[in-house]
């Protein structure tokens, strides 16, 4: 999953018109409608499963799934057949795609249908421009800090709410000998989870300020960058990071914390299925991650990986939009689910039923006040 390198760099250094959807064609021809997707497996029993389910109810629209597992490829493969008009009726639009496709008119206006009553506003903030909302949210990941339940009480903690209790919780591992948390650096992109505190304390203050960067409204060497850096170089010194952090990897930092050698390990929901196959023998709980200067509720860093889209050139815009209720249906997502267990279907909320013990830990985090942390 690619990060922004330039961010990774530093850390590195320092240490048309919407139609409505009708019940007409369950009557009518037979469609074949093409999902060019990313987020979703394309392929294997799962995915062949929602197709399956949704056939009994639409027998009429056949769905041919296509699509690339690689990012780079699916974005460059995405973006000639949007440019060329060649068929699509369904695309999975990441986020650093929007601007760019909205701009140039590839993306059916979705404002009125009825099927955005299934989300928040904050939801589908990202893909709303001027007042129209140009697509649905998929799969959404919160970060947040993985946590030894079992240690915490050992040592009398409690789950921090604000910065100078998540400080405290550091320092009382730190004076025990424990290193208190560490990510993969080997691997590059997890590098950013032991800082990404403070990248959050900005996302907050301004949800833009990536984009900003991107179009050189901010610049690296602006007052409110160069205090967030000086945090990230002296929180390095603070020793609350593992001294080999460059040399671990992925894995490495995942089996420091499944094997209770570490209390703490700020990650997304991904590292569920990582924790679950582990199987460690102490309690694992998640809580919302502190940042500086936070007051009051705490606002969660929740990514919406990707927005399903119509193009305005799908010649079978009808059948898509009865494809796209059904996705965010509760029985459709719930079949998603099923297929996608790293991630969260972003609405309807589902049961414990359908997601694995630990994914089920960020459930109440969906309902809180998030941003959208920039994910490209």
């Amino acid at each position: 999953m690619k990060k922004r390198l330039s961010m990774l760099i530093l850390i590195a250094m320092l240490c048309a018109i919407a139609m409505p959807v009708t019940s007409a064609l369950a009557e009518g021809e037979a469609t074949t409608i093409t999902f060019f997707t990313w987020c979703y497996p394309t392929t294997g029993e799962k995915w062949d499963g929602f197709l399956e389910e949704f056939n009994k109810v639409h027998p009429n629209i056949t769905v041919d799934a296509q699509g690339h597992s690689g990012v780079e490829e699916y974005l460059q493969a995405q973006k000639v057949r949007l440019l060329s008009g060649e068929a699509i009726d369904i695309t999975s639009v990441r986020e650093e795609t929007i601007d760019d496709y909205v701009g140039a008119g590839y993306l059916l206006d979705l404002t009125d249908q009825p099927l955005l009553s299934r989300y928040t506003d904050d939801q589908k903030k990202r893909i709303t421009f001027d007042g129209k909302v140009y697509g649905v949210p998929g799969m959404s990941g919160p970060i947040g800090v993985w946590y030894n339940v079992t240690m915490f009480d050992e040592y009398g903690l409690a789950v921090p709410t604000t910065w100078d209790e998540f400080l405290n919780v550091l320092d009382t591992f730190k004076d025990a000998g424990i290193v208190p948390m560490a990510n993969g650096g080997r691997d590059v992109w997890p590098m950013e989870f032991d800082v990404y505190p403070f990248f959050h304390k900005l996302l907050v203050e301004d949800n833009d300020i990536f984009r900003k960067l991107d179009r050189g409204e901010v610049k690296y060497t602006d007052p409110v960058w160069v205090d967030t850096l000086e945090q990230i170089a002296e929180f390095y010194t603070m020793e609350y990071i593992h001294p080999d952090v460059v040399s671990l990897g992925y894995g490495d930092a995942c089996a420091l914390f499944t094997s209770g050698d570490m209390p703490m390990i700020i990650h997304g929901l991904w590292l569920s299925t990582s924790i679950e196959d582990a199987a460690p023998d102490f309690e694992v709980g998640v809580f919302p991650m502190p940042y500086p200067g936070a007051s009051g509720e705490l606002v969660a860093p929740i990514t919406v990986g990707n927005y399903d889209t119509i193009p305005a050139s799908s010649a079978n815009i009808e059948a898509a939009l009865t494809f796209l209720d059904y996705m965010t249906s509760p029985e459709g997502a719930q079949q998603i689910q099923i297929a996608q267990s790293s991630m969260f279907v972003t609405a309807p909320i589902l049961d414990d039923s359908v997601v694995s013990q630990y994914l089920a830990l960020w459930k109440p985090m969906l309902t809180m006040p998030f941003v959208n942390y920039f994910y490209s």
